[in-house]
């Protein structure tokens, strides 16, 4: 696993050196900058040399919200603080993760891996072949047009993947097939369920409505919303 450069910025001494040993003790990151404010980062933030920033939100002169404001390119963030109440800022800004302190190494590595993620997303989103899966269909793999799929449930060890004429059943997990298909025409709606957007008609309450033609007529299915999913759906979708 290709380890990840980190820079820290936090003007508190002891933070910034509880996430520092973090860094160090963690084989898959690199501590590559510590600040003690945002300020003396900003040039390395715009060398494009790291690949996440450590970033405590209560600073003086700037706080580390002000930065990501002023700042139109940066790498994978996670927001620190002592504060409960800059959780909504965080996601306004989407950062990847929102550490309360005192952190603990746990919750750190969850933080990890959740930046993990993000770069995975976004690597397969750049892939020239995002828009085909290839299936395994008895002894065989099949092309499967990412465009013809309209929504995924997972049903225990297995995945079905639903197309407008069929079902296709896959030994998969929901979490691997979620980094595999293209994110600007895939939603996670809900832990059972990835919709593709263009089939979406309706949203209603927790509800999410997917249209398709079966037998040269319209069917609908309605699927549920889960609640830790539905603000990134509607952040998703072309919300007016």
């Amino acid at each position: 696993m290709e380890s990840l450069r980190c820079i820290v910025i936090d003007d508190d001494a002891i933070s910034r050196a509880l996430i520092e040993k973090f860094i160090e003790k963690s084989e898959d990151l690199e501590l590559a900058y510590s600040f003690a404010n945002p300020e003396d980062s900003i040039s390395a933030l715009k060398s494009n040399d790291v690949d996440l920033v450590f970033l405590d939100v209560e600073m003086p002169q700037m706080s580390g919200i002000d930065l990501v404001k002023n700042l139109s390119s940066l790498p994978p963030i996670v927001l620190t603080t002592s504060q409960k109440d800059y959780a909504l800022d965080a996601f306004d800004l989407d950062v990847v993760d929102f550490l309360l302190k005192p952190i603990v190494y746990a919750r750190f590595l969850k933080a990890i891996e959740k930046v993990r993620e993000r770069l995975e997303r976004a690597a397969a989103a750049d892939s020239p072949f995002q828009d085909d899966l290839f299936i395994k269909v008895n002894s065989r793999y099949v092309k499967l047009p990412c465009a013809d799929i309209r929504w995924i449930t997972a049903v225990g060890d297995y995945v079905e993947i639903y197309t407008a004429t069929r079902k296709h059943t896959v030994h998969t997990t929901m979490k691997m097939l979620e980094r595999k298909l293209p994110t600007k025409f895939f939603v996670r709606v809900h832990r059972s369920h990835i919709v593709n957007i263009h089939s979406i008609t309706e949203i209603e309450d927790n509800t999410v409505v997917v249209e398709y033609k079966a037998d040269h007529r319209m069917e609908k299915k309605l699927l549920p919303v889960g609640k830790s999913f539905k603000d990134n759906l509607l952040k998703t979708l072309n919300m007016i």
